[in-house]
C-alpha cells in the first residue's frame, strides 16, 4: 500500500513537472 502510494505521488509530481517544464 504505501509502495503503490508513493509510486502515484512520484508519477504524479513527474507528470505535474513535465507539463509546468514544456
Amino acid at each position: 500500500m504505501m509502495m503503490m502510494m508513493m509510486m502515484m505521488m512520484m508519477s504524479s509530481r513527474v507528470t505535474w513537472a513535465a507539463c509546468r517544464w514544456s
